[in-house]
């Protein structure tokens, strides 16, 4: 399936310095725990985007980006063929190495499918599917058992089970997930809850981010406000995950995600969205 063509002067992922360097969205907006994407995010970054596993013999490589900084799809359709390709590995461009990886091979997200990319918007996109498909790294540190942090996700819900949805969390703590037609935080004090239509497979940003004592949720250009309540509060070593939640079960992503960053202290937030939704074209 082609990309669609665009502008890159208009995209702030892409922009020419002095006729020859590039600047990226952590370039503007620094100081990120862990940021993963399906563009370059980083002039500082020059590895891989993705580890990706072919159907047919399940030989493994790493994809990076082209001279866009975006994701070198011509590259990852020339290693998959005509079969299926598997992310393995989604690397973090942060700098922090907080990959997360999956290697059960069938509890792979998925990125192409029968020799044809997987999109949203025309754009690459990370399948999560519908049985356990996940990604995920053990914390070691106190990146993520911050008591606010911000999150940064593109991505597209196209259903949910009996039990719920999850973007993302860890095996004991820090959810956040939907059932049905409402958004929930769940928190060590309890949950939150914001009634937003999100199982349309549509594409969506969405947002968290602490204001004062309150944590916020912004979905798209809509913003909803929540209860107070800490959130990826770990213990020691925990586990990170990426669509699904470990410690329980029927707890998958069904959807698709583009792009997760996180922070661990206060940003521009109308900047990053800006340059996000610049790039990914959400609303």
């Amino acid at each position: 399936m082609p990309l669609r063509n665009r502008n890159r002067n208009t995209i702030p992922n892409f922009r020419k310095v002095g006729g020859s360097g590039f600047t990226g969205l952590l370039d503007e907006y620094g100081g990120a725990a862990a940021a993963y994407s399906v563009r370059r995010l980083s002039s500082t970054y020059s590895g891989s985007l993705i580890e990706v596993r072919r159907s047919s013999d399940n030989t493994t490589q790493d994809i990076g980006y082209d001279d866009n900084g975006d994701l070198d799809t011509a590259s990852l359709l020339s290693f998959v063929g005509v079969g299926d390709g598997f992310v393995r590995t989604w690397y973090d461009q942060s700098g922090n190495a907080n990959d997360v990886q999956q290697t059960t091979t069938s509890n792979q997200p998925q990125i192409v499918s029968s020799g044809s990319l997987i999109t949203k918007n025309s754009l690459s996109a990370i399948d999560f599917g519908t049985t356990s498909e996940s990604l995920s790294f053990e914390i070691t540190t106190d990146d993520f058992a911050s008591s606010r942090p911000e999150l940064y996700t593109v991505i597209s819900i196209d259903n949910h089970d009996v039990s719920g949805t999850v973007y993302f969390g860890t095996t004991t703590n820090g959810l956040f997930w939907q059932q049905g037609p409402t958004i929930n935080h769940f928190t060590q004090g309890g949950s939150i809850f914001q009634t937003e239509v999100v199982n349309d497979g549509l594409l969506r940003l969405y947002v968290e981010y602490p204001d004062a004592t309150t944590k916020r949720v912004d979905i798209n250009t809509n913003t909803y406000t929540s209860t107070s309540g800490t959130t990826l509060t770990a213990s020691g070593s925990d586990t990170f995950v990426l669509g699904k939640w470990e410690g329980g079960t029927n707890w998958d992503l069904d959807g698709t995600i583009q792009e997760f960053i996180i922070y661990t202290t206060s940003q521009n937030r109308l900047g990053i969205k800006s340059n996000i939704n610049s790039y990914f074209s959400i609303y």
